[in-house]
């Protein structure tokens, strides 16, 4: 069976128009939580702030009004396939990353990401939060 929807769950993707009744503007990115088939296609997204702590929810959006971020899928498509290494670096910082949940090494740019250590000492970040595990 061809899946033809335009996005998945768990799905980064940016708002192509503004949905005011959500108080979110074109540009905004979100993740998909839920798909809907019926009646029609339909997603429910996620919104967080740079804060990372407000979330706002947009339901029943349409795949006209959004794009998948295939920058970001990309990324879950490159840590998958590195998950045995489990450290990954750019190759602009001085530091790797083993920790999925450090900001820093998941906002690295897909065409900078390197599996490995690259030789480099793990990221502060990364530190913190497994000695907080």
């Amino acid at each position: 069976m061809l899946d033809t929807k335009k996005a998945h769950k768990l799905d980064i993707v940016e708002l192509t128009e503004d949905l005011p009744e959500y108080g979110l503007q074109r540009g905004a990115r979100g993740t998909v939580v839920e798909v809907f088939d019926e009646p029609e296609e339909a997603y429910m997204l996620e919104f967080v702030d740079d804060s990372g702590t407000t979330s706002k929810f947009a339901d029943w959006v349409k795949p006209h009004q959004i794009n998948v971020d295939t920058c970001a899928e990309s990324r879950n498509t490159f840590q998958a396939r590195n998950r045995e290494a489990k450290c990954w670096y750019s190759i602009k910082q001085d530091v790797y990353h083993n920790n999925t949940d450090c900001n820093t090494g998941n906002n690295i740019e897909i065409e900078l990401l390197r599996p490995g250590t690259g030789g480099k000492s793990l990221c502060r970040e990364c530190a913190q939060l497994n000695a907080s595990r």
